[in-house]
């Protein structure tokens, strides 16, 4: 009956039913389970503050040997896969309990073996898979004070440590990268440091980390891979860029440029952080004609472009959310 009520929850999230219908099934829900104590856990084993572990279905015990470096990999790829699976109106109850299970097995991974590329490749995964787990037995947050509160408290269990959504993007992936500009932002996201957080930063995360927001252009999120990772970072910026830059020319010194906010929140990331420093980074990833509108404007003396600080815009941050649609998953063996 659980299991039952949980998919109609689930792909009622996905539907994006009536508010009336989900407050009825989540009312069902709550009266098998109440899904926040069901799932988030509070392990007596990690000091969790107000973290609370979602992948929590099945202990680990830190017994035998460690796991190879494609075996951690592959934890994070397989268990995308099920939840591409379990996204299909096909899905069974025991493809919901596979995926469970799976989650609980990424306790497992051991990062300390990854190389770099590696480490980005799996937490990027991971990142999306969190949040993929979350809005499937949860739901999305719904409103942009909630966001913090969700971020903070949906955490797993991985690599003999335990970290929040919130702490996997900023002290991990983004861990050398900047904090985001607003002010009130240095007191809400956390301070914490992991032993195996990346040590290097790359802008096109910043396009590639998938909030669920509706700002997001593309639902789509692909399984990222070692082999492909270079390849498949820079698709997903062109992507992403292409759906949210916007550059009209009326005249050489006519120009209205607008950009994703996340060149605002995060505009130390695009070399020197002017509207400069950020056109000069995301130009490469433009289309043609978007990169001959800025090369008429380019200043070969100043060696800069030639746009004075109002003809920046940037598109507002929508906090309402869309389910992610996970990708590249076919060619793995579940």
């Amino acid at each position: 009956e659980w299991e039952a009520a949980t998919q109609r929850l689930m792909f009622n999230h996905q539907a994006n039913a009536p508010s009336d219908d989900a407050q009825s099934l989540i009312s069902e829900l709550m009266e098998v389970d109440d899904p926040m104590k069901e799932y988030l856990h509070h392990s007596s084993e990690w000091d969790c503050g107000k973290r609370r572990l979602l992948n929590c279905r099945q202990h680990a015990f830190a017994a035998g040997e460690k796991l190879s470096t494609n075996q951690t990999l592959g934890l994070a790829e397989r268990t995308l896969a099920l939840a591409a699976r379990i996204q299909q109106p096909s899905a069974t109850s025991s493809d919901l309990r596979d995926f469970l299970d799976a989650t609980a097995a990424i306790k497992h991974a051991d990062v300390f073996r990854l190389s770099e590329n590696q480490r980005l490749a799996f937490f990027v995964n991971l990142y999306h898979l969190m949040l993929v787990h979350a809005f499937i037995v949860l739901g999305p947050p719904t409103s942009g004070l909630a966001w913090v509160s969700y971020f903070n408290t949906i955490a797993f269990q991985a690599s003999d440590d335990i970290f929040s959504l919130s702490e996997l993007e900023h002290n991990i992936i983004r861990c050398k990268m900047t904090y985001p500009s607003q002010f009130v932002s240095r007191f809400i996201l956390p301070k914490s440091t992991y032993p195996f957080a990346l040590s290097q930063g790359d802008f096109r995360i910043n396009f590639v980390l998938h909030s669920g927001s509706t700002s997001y252009p593309i639902a789509n999120v692909p399984t990222y891979r070692v082999e492909t990772l270079d390849e498949q970072l820079s698709r997903t910026t062109a992507d992403f860029l292409s759906k949210t830059v916007t550059l009209v020319q009326k005249g050489r010194q006519e120009i209205s440029i607008t950009l994703p906010k996340v060149c605002q929140w995060f505009a130390m990331d695009f070399g020197d952080g002017t509207a400069n420093g950020i056109l000069r980074t995301i130009g490469p990833y433009l289309c043609d004609d978007k990169q001959s509108i800025l090369k008429s404007i380019w200043n070969e003396k100043s060696s800069k472009f030639d746009i004075s600080s109002w003809s920046i815009k940037y598109l507002p941050f929508n906090f309402e959310c869309q389910n992610l649609k996970i990708e590249g998953t076919d060619d793995f063996e579940i």
